[in-house]
Parts: structure tokens; C-alpha cells; sequence
């Protein structure tokens, strides 16, 4: 292996490294894009992002992750509409909300492995 195919190697690397570097950064940062054939409306997004950010999310949690920008206050029950619509539309491409009672709402390992894999594809 000659030094030049070598650097080229580590250049190639280095830019695979660097963009999954900045998709890791956009997912944290809350900029995950769901493909847009599952059809999720805005507030379906704001939850999927809010459940891929943390381990277990509170439906306080999550309602913050839905309203902390608007005026309107509604019920906290909103929050199931939401979670109920979003388990619809994103179970066929096998990913699963889990209801921990009493603690809030995660996604399920193999859900969790699907999504980062469309992040960093």
C-alpha cells in the first residue's frame, strides 16, 4: 500500500467520520426529518424528535416538546391524540412507542436502531 492510497484512505474516512459527526449534531439539536412518505404532520415530528432525544419522555415532556413555542394551551391529553396518531403512521416501517405507565412514553430498541440508521445512512 503506497503512502498516496494510504492518505486518500484516511481522506475518505475522515469525510464519512465528519458527516456522521454532523448528522449526530442535527439529531441532538432536534433536526431529525422523518422520510416524508410516512406522511407525519408537524406535531407528529415534534414527538418522534422528542422520543429519539431521551431514553423515557414524560407526556409533560412531550407536551412541552409540542407547545413550548405557541400561545394556545390545550390539554395535556392532547399529548395520546398525538402519541396514538403517531404509533399509527410509524409502526409499519417497524418502530414502536412503549407506554412505561406511570413514567411516559420510549421507543422500542429495534425502533430506536431503525431510525438512527435512517439519520446516518
Amino acid at each position: 500500500m503506497t503512502a498516496n492510497s494510504v492518505i486518500q484512505m484516511l481522506e475518505t474516512e475522515n469525510a464519512r467520520l465528519r458527516a456522521e459527526v454532523e448528522d449526530l449534531r442535527r439529531l441532538l439539536a432536534g433536526g431529525y426529518e422523518p422520510p416524508v412518505g410516512w406522511g407525519l404532520v408537524n406535531a407528529e415530528v415534534r414527538v418522534l424528535r422528542a422520543l429519539i432525544s431521551r431514553a423515557i419522555a414524560s407526556k409533560e415532556m412531550l407536551y412541552e416538546a409540542l407547545y413550548h413555542d405557541s400561545d394556545e394551551e390545550p390539554a395535556l391529553a392532547t399529548v395520546e391524540s398525538h402519541v396514538s396518531k403517531l404509533r399509527r403512521k410509524i409502526e409499519p416501517h417497524g418502530i414502536s412507542i412503549i407506554n412505561e405507565r406511570f413514567r411516559g412514553y420510549r421507543l422500542d430498541e429495534a425502533g430506536r436502531q431503525r431510525l438512527s440508521g435512517l439519520v446516518l445512512a
